[in-house]
C-alpha cells in the first residue's frame, strides 16, 4: 500500500484494521516483535541474590 490513503476499494473491517498504521521510512513490511519478561520478587534482597547467582528467579 503506497500512499496515505488507500482506504477508498476496502471494506470498513480492514480500513478499522489499518487505520492509523505508521509505514517504516526503511521499508520494513511488518511491525517488530518485542520480547520481554516480567519478573516478581518478594523483596530487594531477593533480586539481589538473582543479580548475583546465588538464587533462581522462577
Amino acid at each position: 500500500m503506497s500512499g496515505e490513503n488507500n482506504f477508498v476499494n476496502q471494506k470498513i473491517a480492514t480500513t478499522a484494521v489499518h487505520a492509523g498504521e505508521v509505514h517504516d521510512p526503511s521499508g520494513s513490511h511488518i511491525n517488530p516483535i518485542h520480547q520481554t519478561s516480567t519478573f516478581i520478587f518478594e523483596n530487594s534482597e531477593h533480586i539481589e541474590s538473582w543479580g548475583t547467582g546465588q538464587r533462581d528467579a522462577y
